[in-house]
């Protein structure tokens, strides 16, 4: 799925039940000088929780962010990424972001592919 020059997805690694047990959707690219770029998103974090649900679904999310961008809303992302400072394995960081251009993409799906 692509929005606010942000392209993100479910993946399956081999770490997965390690690193990724609750599926969250990972972020695989942010366009430069894009929305996501300039909220300071970054590839290869995940997507914690958007204005506090949790999605572990393209296509729930991605009617999520269609009705966000009807409404001209900014929705507040909650990315994790893995770390090994400290004491911890993950940080978590809070992006405010203006959604725009909300759609489907990707080798398997249709030009008229819908979100609901």
């Amino acid at each position: 799925m692509y929005f606010s020059g942000v392209v993100v997805g479910n993946e399956t690694f081999r770490d997965s039940k390690l690193f990724n047990p609750d599926n969250e959707i990972l972020i695989y690219d942010v366009a430069d000088a894009s929305i996501g770029s300039v909220s300071d998103m970054k590839a290869y974090r995940y997507l914690s929780t958007v204005d506090g649900a949790v999605f572990n679904n393209i296509k729930s999310l991605c009617h999520h962010l269609k009705t966000a961008e009807f409404r001209n809303n900014k929705l507040r992302f909650v990315l994790r990424s893995r770390s090994w400072d400290y004491m911890a394995s993950s940080k978590y960081s809070i992006h405010n972001v203006a959604i725009k251009d909300v759609k489907l993409v990707g080798p398997r799906i249709k030009s008229d592919a819908r979100c609901h």
